[in-house]
């Protein structure tokens, strides 16, 4: 939220005219997209392919599957 925040300010500093005519639709597709990315992992979850069984270690202490 604090970079989306400090984004819209920069931006409406900037180009004022142009975010009064994009920003509610850019900040829409982001929500939309954020909640399509929760759909398609609950989707894999479903199936049987997210979690434990083909999780990554990524960001994990000693590169083990902390999830």
């Amino acid at each position: 939220m604090a970079f989306g925040s400090t984004f819209a300010w920069l931006w409406v500093k900037k180009y004022p005219k142009n975010y009064d005519m994009y920003g509610f639709a850019v900040s829409a597709g982001m929500l939309a997209g954020e909640g399509l990315g929760g759909v398609f992992q609950a989707l894999l979850n479903v199936a049987g392919v997210l979690g434990p069984a083909y999780g990554i270690a990524v960001g994990c202490p000693l590169n083990e599957f902390c999830g």
